[in-house]
C-alpha cells in the first residue's frame, strides 16, 4: 500500500501542469473571442461555458492537489499507524467540513479509486477547455474566408 501511496501521489502532482495548459486554452480561447465574428446570443453562451470550465478545472486541481499532498504525508509516516492516521484524517476532514460524515471509514482502495477518478475528470475538464478551443479557431477563420 505504501508504494501505491507513492506512486499516485507523483502521478496527482502533475496536477498544476495540467492547470497551466488548462490556462493557456482559457487565454486563447478569450483572444479568439475579440477577432471571431458572432453573433451575440453566442458571445453570452460561449463565455459561460469557458469560464465554467476553466472555474471547475481550478476546483478539481485544488482537491487533487490536496489528495496529492495528503498521500505523500501518509506515505512519509509508519505504514503501521495507517489505520490510526486514517482516522485520524477522517476526523480532520469531517471538522473542517471538508469531507461529509458518510464517508469517513472508506478502504484505501475506495479512496485511492476516488483520487484517480478526480485526475480523471481534470483531463475531461482540460479535453474540454481545447475542443472550445478547436471551436473558437475554426470560428475564427471561417469569419476571414
Amino acid at each position: 500500500m505504501h508504494m501505491q501511496f507513492v506512486v499516485l501521489a507523483k502521478v496527482l502532482q502533475s496536477t498544476h501542469s495540467l492547470l497551466m495548459a488548462g490556462y493557456v486554452a482559457f487565454v486563447l480561447c478569450i483572444l479568439c473571442f475579440f477577432y471571431a465574428h458572432w453573433p451575440t446570443i453566442w458571445i453570452w453562451g460561449y463565455f459561460a461555458v469557458i469560464f465554467i470550465l476553466i472555474f471547475s478545472h481550478l476546483y478539481v486541481s485544488i482537491r487533487v492537489k490536496l489528495d496529492a499532498e495528503l498521500l505523500l504525508y501518509l506515505a512519509e509516516h509508519d505504514p503501521k499507524m495507517l489505520n490510526e492516521r486514517t482516522h485520524d484524517l477522517d476526523l480532520a476532514l469531517i471538522a473542517l467540513k471538508l469531507m461529509p460524515n458518510s464517508k469517513a471509514g472508506r478502504t484505501w482502495t475506495e479512496r485511492l479509486n476516488g483520487c484517480k477518478r478526480l485526475f480523471k475528470l481534470q483531463i475531461v475538464l482540460l479535453v474540454l477547455q481545447y475542443a472550445m478551443l478547436m471551436m473558437s479557431l475554426i470560428q475564427m477563420l471561417s469569419g476571414y474566408s
